[in-house]
């Protein structure tokens, strides 16, 4: 994962991030708008959190356990891990079920 960040006029921080979403190779995960609150300045701080829109296709078993104990188990296609900070990690992928 890569950390973007972009300081600027507003109308010039949002074409950028409209030229950066047209990239294939990357896809923005999560976005963060910090705005000055002064009336004469018009400039805006964006935090892109961006990862690798390849990722290979492999599928990923994963497992999640209840509070009670039972463990279930996913299979998840494009599977990606991102871990956020110490106590936060985001497991995001594809799961089809035909049925």
């Amino acid at each position: 994962m890569i950390k973007v960040l972009v300081e600027g006029q507003k109308d010039q921080v949002e074409n950028f991030v409209r030229c950066f979403e047209c990239l294939r190779e990357y896809h923005i995960f999560y976005r963060s708008y910090l705005v000055n609150k002064k009336k004469w300045v018009d400039d805006v701080r964006l935090d892109l959190f961006v990862v690798n829109g390849n990722p290979q296709r492999a599928v990923m078993k994963v497992g999640l356990t209840t509070t009670d104990g039972k463990v279930i188990q996913i299979d998840l296609l494009d599977a990606r891990i991102i871990r956020m900070n110490e106590n936060s990690t985001i497991v995001y992928g594809k799961h089809y079920d035909i049925f």
